[in-house]
């Protein structure tokens, strides 16, 4: 049975991709395209939720601006309630100047693309250290 996780993207394009990646990885994801879509489906799944893989930019809610970095929040509530969560975004085409700091913090790849599929094998790595411990 595929594992359940919770995936905050809110590109069409790029949804489609991600759900492929994680299928071929074994999950089955749990769509939010806003912030709020994220809390109000982490809320109804609770202890379901396997982890996490969010975007870093998207909309706080429906109509809100995609540049807010919503997904530093939501790897925040990932960490605190000790599920698994990694960051997939691409290269900061949204000019934040803080992001120059979040990527060397955060590790987080310096692509043009997302890379969907390095995301499905890193939060099921981690999904696997955390059943050995």
């Amino acid at each position: 049975m595929p594992k359940l996780v919770l995936l905050v993207e809110d590109k069409t394009e790029e949804i489609e991709k991600a759900k492929a990646a994680l299928a071929e990885v074994g999950f089955k994801p749990a769509l939010a395209r806003t912030y709020t879509e994220a809390k109000t489906i982490w809320a109804a799944l609770g202890a379901n939720l396997a982890g996490v893989i969010t975007d870093l930019h998207f909309p706080e809610r429906e109509g809100r601006d995609s540049k807010l970095p919503c997904g530093i929040a939501i790897a925040v509530q990932a960490r605190e309630e000790n599920v698994p969560v990694v960051i997939c975004t691409n290269v900061n085409h949204h000019n934040c100047e803080y992001l120059w700091h979040t990527w060397v913090i955060l590790k987080i790849p310096t692509s043009e693309t997302k890379d969907w599929r390095w995301a499905a094998e890193t939060l099921d790595s981690l999904i696997v250290k955390g059943d050995q411990s």
